[in-house]
């Protein structure tokens, strides 16, 4: 599966949880996604949410993020 709005979703402990229920006994939940202050984040939040008529503010993976 590939979901590349996880920095939409907070708290991001509900799909965690969700993620892990669904998952089979022996199965592996890689998940990826921006770090905050990365270049890819600051693209999405400067850039993107300037020029996007919806905006774009994200709530990025951290080193802390589990």
């Amino acid at each position: 599966m590939s979901f590349a709005g996880l920095h939409h979703v907070d708290p991001k402990v509900n799909f965690d949880k969700e993620a892990y229920r669904l998952l089979k006994p022996s199965g592996i939940l890689c998940i990826a996604d921006a770090l905050k202050n990365s270049k890819v984040a600051k693209f999405l939040d400067i850039f993107v949410d300037q020029y996007n008529s919806m905006g774009h503010q994200g709530n990025f993976l951290t080193e802390q993020t589990k």
